[in-house]
């Protein structure tokens, strides 16, 4: 009954406001202008062979593609927004989005009612742990993900949910009582995932394409990587050598989905009018980082004193680094998935830099 329940209102929001994309003329030098090339080429410059880089600009809702991939040390444009990567981390937003619908449907009546009552286990500590302290980063949990199962290449594959389980209720360092920081947590957002679809009452790939990438026509995106694998782009590592895929477990809900920038965009281009209207509560501050930073429901904020305040989010596996940012005001937004190595590479960090570097860009034009 829940999940029929869910299925039709989340139909209905979905159906009041698909979204459309007009694409810009690339072909001409406004966007990506000159500037925004060079932005992109220099920090495509830095990465080994083999790398490729992956970028929608958003404009004033309107939208241009630009790709480009290393070989044999030289650029190439390439289009590529319809292959696809690892987005890690970014999944985030996603499991929240879920949360939110839950919420929506009534399933939920607050979301600072704790999770714990729906378990069958126990969390470490017995600690309270509300579902906007999951989706905000503020549960009090830290990974500490076992030596003795944890694998750089893979870490998370041993974490099937028996393990899992055990872990959240024996393992996992709680450094502070809930509420009271903001401590990154995959843990956190990965008991999160195990929450909704306990709530949801169908598995995290069935309500994600149910509620989300089936109405937003999202075809290339998915939890399971094996149904995209004929357009998948090869992780790297530092090297620019293949690097293995993650293989999320339990921890779906903290990283498992794979998708494209065009699919990216599609999400992105709803999001501008759905976090003013349906899904207001994703978009509400939960907790300050710093005077100027912020998280909200899945997704982190930048600049809060601004009349138009940054959403986004980033995310790195061992082959991949995304990040994804957008100004709901001006309908501007930045979305770039690459096979820059995520793990274990100080360089990934270039790929933030030049997305908030190309938003920047937009906001001056």
């Amino acid at each position: 009954m829940q999940s029929f329940k869910i299925f039709f209102i989340t139909l209905f929001l979905f159906l009041y406001n698909v979204p459309t994309s007009k694409a810009l003329d690339i072909s001409s030098d406004s966007i990506p202008s000159s500037a925004q090339k060079s932005l992109i080429e220099n920090t495509a410059n830095l990465y080994p062979n083999n790398t490729q880089i992956s970028i929608a600009i958003i404009k004033n809702g309107e939208v241009a593609y630009y790709g480009l991939e290393r070989k044999h040390g030289h650029l190439e444009q390439i289009a590529n927004e319809n292959r696809v990567f690892e987005i890690g981390s970014i999944t985030k937003v996603f499991t929240s989005h879920l949360l939110a619908n839950l919420y929506k449907a009534n399933i939920i009546k607050d979301l600072n009612d704790p999770v714990n009552p729906i378990l069958d286990f126990q969390i470490k500590g017995n600690q309270e742990i509300t579902y906007a302290q999951l989706a905000s980063h503020t549960s009090g949990m830290r990974d500490n993900l076992s030596t003795g199962l944890f694998s750089r290449k893979n870490p998370f594959k041993k974490y099937e949910l028996p393990t899992f389980k055990k872990y959240l209720s024996s393992e996992v360092a709680i450094d502070s009582k809930a509420g009271e920081r903001y401590s990154y947590s995959n843990s956190g957002m990965g008991l999160l995932g195990y929450a909704v679809t306990k709530l949801g009452n169908a598995s995290y790939e069935d309500m994600l394409q149910n509620q989300i990438f089936k109405p937003l026509n999202m075809t290339s995106s998915t939890s399971n990587r094996k149904d995209v694998a004929s357009k998948l782009v090869k992780g790297r590592n530092k090297k620019g050598k293949p690097a293995p895929n993650w293989d999320m477990a339990a921890f779906e809900g903290a990283g498992a989905i794979l998708s494209t920038v065009s699919d990216l965009t599609k999400y992105t281009l709803w999001n501008f009018k759905a976090l003013q209207n349906e899904l207001q509560v994703m978009k509400e501050l939960r907790f300050k980082t710093s005077e100027e930073n912020g998280v909200a429901l899945g997704w982190h904020i930048k600049n809060l004193s601004a009349s138009s305040p940054v959403y986004w989010h980033n995310g790195a596996t061992g082959g991949y680094k995304s990040c994804m940012a957008m100004d709901l005001e001006q309908q501007n937004a930045v979305i770039i998935l690459s096979n820059v190595a995520g793990s274990n590479n100080a360089k990934r960090r270039y790929i933030d830099t030049l997305c908030f570097d190309l938003l920047d860009t937009l906001s001056q034009g």
